[in-house]
């Protein structure tokens, strides 16, 4: 019976000790002549060998000296291997389990593997053990080989090249000049004769991009308007008294040299201001916020608007196109999908527009007739729903929600206006961020209807388009009416709600539970809560109940009433419900069809859908439901 013993270096506790012990006996038999632990006339007993291994005490006879010739005790234990020669000089060379590194190493390595073209090259020599220990794992599948160093200085071998005494003082690494492939062009130089070939093939493209004529590419539009604006920025910016005047013209038919005497004409200023569109109506409008003494301001204030807004238009020729009484030649609506050019520009212009049309490409407008537009909507916001006034107690006193709008806050909200479909007066936000950039007199105009408690009448009157609900709509209640009220108007609503909304949530008005019309996503709460609702009936087997209440027509029919109700209810200043209450009074609208637009509809009862202030105004109306419910 043969038994073949692999042995592993482990550390093992006595017990595991002892046992192995025990089965070396029994595998091995007898225990050999030279006693336990005996090492060259030394006795050195087991580190972890039992007692009943233990060493004997007889005497040993120390070993004869050994004579000249005679191989030491540590050379003794070397002379029962394989003798191998030093490493080639290529620097390194695998020797059965074992590769050996030749100390000073050349900078590029080759594999020692037979027929295998790898070299190796970085700046550290261990790195370069890294490397090509891993090639030889992966590629030729010679894992956990062992590692030699030898010096090819003395001829032996080493176990820290670094403080060897051949090597002390010396790079561990030597450029190998016989090794580099060198152009013959320039002084570059490469490791591999591939990497001076596309290094050839460089000089070669540059010796015929030299020879060939240069190919004169025109510049793009973006380039050429890059530079005029950088010839146009120094003149057009800064201060208008801070610019150089020029020299007078020298007249073509005489040689006049002129010659400036004074420094100070050739530095002169002129402080010229650059008049703006809207620049005469600054003192007007300071005029009525500062003068209290003026007889009916409401009248003199949208005279004023009507000049601004009449002043934007002319600026830029903002005029309604003539309709077209033959409906053949008509252009179709909506967004022709085959010019690409057409749908960027449409998204740049109105985002929420171009996907609307993109993913609803059959849109259209009502195709009922116009007067059953008119009696349908006239039966819904002509009627106000009549109610119980409610008697409540004393309403909290809170501070005001605003009292003025600074320049910067309006810049703010202008800035984050969507491109949207324009009013009656046909001005976008576009405009509006071009004629006045700075909201100095949209400011203006804003706290005078602040301190007003009331709008221009021209900001009363609104358009109506109806977009439809669903795919095939049948009815007017499938469509869903939008306001399209002047951009300036929705920029003050737009303030006033975000005010509004700030107080709330300072004063704690609002309920928690809403979630409409806030700065955050409260669908995503809500449905939180309702998926647990539900899962806790799945895991509890119990029975668990969810009410739907859908208003039918919510934002139209709520009285306006309620919300100076809600309003008065929550602590809301007076000045700011009497806005509220001007905006609605003698509102009307026309609803745009395919015939045309419809007569003026009074608006005696629900909010304007559109309005950046209707969802607010709703959340307070409807707060006090939910505060009966909890």
């Amino acid at each position: 019976m043969c038994f073949k013993l692999h042995f592993q270096w482990q550390p093992l506790c006595p017990a595991q000790c002892r046992a192995a012990h025990t089965t070396l006996r029994l595998l091995i038999g007898p225990a050999p002549t030279r006693p336990l632990g005996h090492t060259f006339g030394k006795s050195i007993p087991c580190r972890n060998a039992p007692k009943s291994f233990a060493a004997p005490s007889e005497h040993v006879a120390p070993p004869a000296k050994p004579t000249e010739g005679t191989p030491t005790p540590k050379d003794r234990s070397v002379s029962n291997k394989v003798q191998h020669p030093p490493p080639s000089p290529s620097g390194v060379d695998i020797v059965e389990d074992t590769i050996r590194y030749s100390f000073p190493l050349p900078r590029t390595l080759r594999c020692p593997a037979a027929n295998c073209s790898h070299s190796f090259s970085t700046k550290k020599w261990y790195t370069t053990n890294t490397s090509l220990k891993r090639h030889l794992t992966s590629y030729h599948r010679r894992p956990n080989l062992f590692v030699q160093f030898w010096c090819s200085a003395c001829g032996k071998v080493i176990h820290q090249p670094a403080k060897h005494k051949c090597l002390q003082g010396a790079s561990l690494v030597i450029d190998s000049k016989a090794e580099q492939w060198a152009c013959h062009e320039c002084d570059f130089s490469a490791t591999t004769k591939t990497v001076l070939d596309n290094h050839s093939k460089s000089h070669k493209r540059a010796a015929v991009a030299a020879v060939m004529p240069k190919l004169a590419i025109p510049s793009s539009t973006a380039s050429k308007n890059k530079k005029r604006k950088s010839r146009l920025d120094p003149i057009s910016t800064g201060d208008p008294g801070g610019a150089q005047l020029a020299p007078p013209a020298v007249p073509q038919a005489q040689n006049v040299v002129v010659q400036i005497e004074d420094d100070a004409v050739a530095g002169g200023r002129a402080d010229v201001a650059v008049p703006t569109v809207l620049d005469c109506y600054n003192e007007a409008l300071d005029t009525l916020l500062e003068v209290d003494e003026i007889g009916n301001k409401l009248a003199h204030f949208e005279n004023l608007v009507d000049g601004v807004i009449e002043a934007v238009q002319g600026h830029f020729n903002l005029v309604r196109p003539q309709k077209i009484q033959d409906q053949a030649s008509r252009k179709p609506r909506g967004l022709d999908l085959q010019y690409p050019q057409s749908t960027q520009r449409s998204y740049r212009w109105n985002r929420r527009k171009c996907i609307r049309q993109i993913t609803q490409a059959n849109s259209m407008r009502c195709p009922l007739p116009r007067d059953d537009i008119a009696s349908h909507f006239q039966k819904i916001w002509e009627n106000p729903n009549s109610h119980d006034k409610t008697i409540s107690q004393d309403p909290p006193v809170r501070p005001p929600i605003v009292e003025s709008l600074s320049r910067e806050f309006v810049v703010e909200c202008l800035k984050s206006c969507e491109n949207s479909a324009p009013g009656p007066d046909l001005i976008a936000y576009k405009h509006w961020r071009e004629v006045d950039p700075g909201c100095v007199i949209l400011t203006k105009i804003f706290n005078v209807c602040l301190k007003l408690s009331d709008v221009p009448k021209r900001w009363k009157c609104s358009n109506t388009i109806l977009i439809q609900k669903c795919d095939e709509p049948l009815s007017l209640s499938d469509w869903r009416p939008i306001s399209l009220s002047d951009t300036a108007y929705k920029l003050l609503s737009k303030c006033l709600a975000r005010k509004l909304s700030d107080w709330c949530e300072v004063n704690e008005a609002l309920s928690p539970a809403q979630k409409g019309f806030s700065p955050f996503d409260g669908v995503i709460e809500h449905n939180y809560l309702l998926s647990e609702h539900l899962e806790t009936a799945r895991r509890d087997k119990c029975e668990r109940f969810v009410a739907w209440l859908d208003i039918t027509n919510a934002f139209g029919s709520i009285p306006h009433s309620i919300i100076l109700e809600a309003l008065q209810r929550n602590g809301v200043d007076q000045d700011f419900s009497h806005l509220v209450q001007n905006i609605y009074t003698n509102a009307e609208t026309r609803v745009l069809t395919e015939e045309g637009p419809t007569a003026p509809i009074p608006l005696m009862c629900g909010v304007k859908q559109g309005c950046p202030l209707s969802g607010i105004l709703f959340n307070l109306a409807i707060d006090v439901v939910l505060q009966e419910i909890q």
